[in-house]
């Protein structure tokens, strides 16, 4: 009989196959099932083809909707989506809210007429796009960019960046694939002074972004074949004059502080 195999080897394989499958999420074929079909609405009322003369208001929706299977997943993915899709005059609606596009733009337009004055011939306008921008073997990358007048000085935009999980449909935020914490922060601050052409000495606030503290990493996120993609909106770090800030960290570049085999 063969002596029994050395329990310590064992358990140090066992520590090894641990640490290894702390970045990597099982392939499921049955992701490979599931597509997302855009679902378009665009409505107007009053005469929008005017030069401002008379009262408008005009919405254009594109939503996307997970269909296939697993179910499970689907879901997931459909009730992320529903949030964020959302304009943020209905965000807090319950259940009987909008709960597809046109049910969204009538409750606009009935928003535009009850809050208006015909006499000063204002105009509204909503759009909202969503689209899978990218895939890879591990996540779904869907962004969702809206567009939104009613009233005021300026017009508002932002863009809202999801990443979904293939393995079971959640939407990925940072603490799910950070790895280095401090390293990560140091190369996202790096690119974003490049992005901004901000000497690295430069404090950021005297630059005027981060008025509220110390850096920041950004609230949207996605992940593209060829690395991470990062998006500040106005507001969310600087003043509306001073826009967006958009980068992409190469994936050779996020090697040891992310999660890399959670991502590609």
């Amino acid at each position: 009989m063969s002596a029994p195999f050395p329990l310590s080897i064992l358990a140090l394989v066992a520590m090894l196959w641990y640490s290894c499958a702390d970045d990597h999420e099982p392939d499921e074929a049955a992701t490979t099932r599931i597509r997302f079909v855009a679902d378009t609405t665009e409505v107007s009322w009053g005469r929008c083809d005017t030069l401002g003369t008379a009262p408008c208001a005009h919405v254009r929706l594109i939503w996307l909707h997970p269909t296939g299977a697993p179910e499970a997943v689907v879901r997931r993915i459909a009730d992320t989506l529903a949030r964020y899709q959302h304009y943020e005059f209905f965000s807090d609606t319950d259940s009987a809210g909008p709960q597809t596009p046109a049910d969204e733009a009538r409750a606009f337009i009935q928003t535009f007429q009850q809050y208006t004055d015909p006499a000063l011939a204002e105009r509204w306008e909503l759009e909202t796009i969503a689209s899978l921008d990218y895939e890879t073997d591990k996540v779904w990358s869907v962004g969702v960019r809206t567009y939104a007048y009613t009233g005021g000085a300026h017009p508002n935009s932002w863009v809202t960046l999801l990443a979904f999980a293939k393995s079971d449909g959640h939407k990925l935020e940072w603490k799910d694939i950070i790895r280095d914490e401090k390293g990560l922060e140091a190369l996202v601050e790096r690119m974003f002074r490049q992005a901004r052409s901000l000497p690295a000495d430069e404090p950021l606030q005297e630059a005027g972004y981060f008025q509220d503290g110390a850096f920041q990493l950004p609230q949207n996120f996605y992940v593209r074949p060829d690395g991470l993609y990062l998006y500040y909106n106005p507001y969310e770090i600087a003043p509306y004059a001073l826009g967006p800030t958009e980068f992409l960290i190469d994936r050779q570049e996020l090697e040891g502080v992310v999660r890399t085999g959670l991502l590609w």
